[in-house]
C-alpha cells in the first residue's frame, strides 16, 4: 500500500463525515460521542478488532462516552508512516 499525498487524503475525507487528517499528515482521526459508556466501550472493541484484522495501527482514547480514534500505517520504529487507501477504507467501515 502506497502512502497517499495529503491532497488526495483530503479529497477522500470529504466523503467521510467526522474524519480529518491529523497533524503531520500521517494519520486520520475522528471523535465520536455515544449515549452511554457501554456503547462507547462496544465501539472501541469494534475498532480494535477491525483495525487488527486489516493490519492497521490505531490509537484509542476514551473519556466517558467520548472516543477518539486515530488510524495509520506503521513505519519504522512503530511511528505513523502515512495514510493509504486501505486506511481510508477502514475509516469508512468504522463510520
Amino acid at each position: 500500500n502506497r502512502k497517499l499525498k495529503p491532497e488526495r487524503v483530503q479529497e477522500e475525507l470529504k466523503t467521510m463525515p467526522g474524519w480529518r487528517l491529523m497533524p503531520g499528515d500521517s494519520a486520520i482521526g475522528r471523535v465520536r460521542d455515544f449515549a452511554t459508556a457501554d456503547a462507547a466501550a462496544a465501539w472501541i472493541r469494534f475498532v480494535a478488532e477491525l483495525a487488527h484484522q486489516r493490519g492497521h495501527a490505531y490509537t484509542l482514547v476514551r473519556s466517558g462516552n467520548r472516543v477518539a480514534v486515530t488510524l495509520y500505517e506503521v513505519g519504522r520504529a512503530g511511528r505513523a508512516s502515512g495514510v493509504t487507501m486501505a486506511v481510508l477504507e477502514t475509516g469508512k467501515a468504522l463510520g
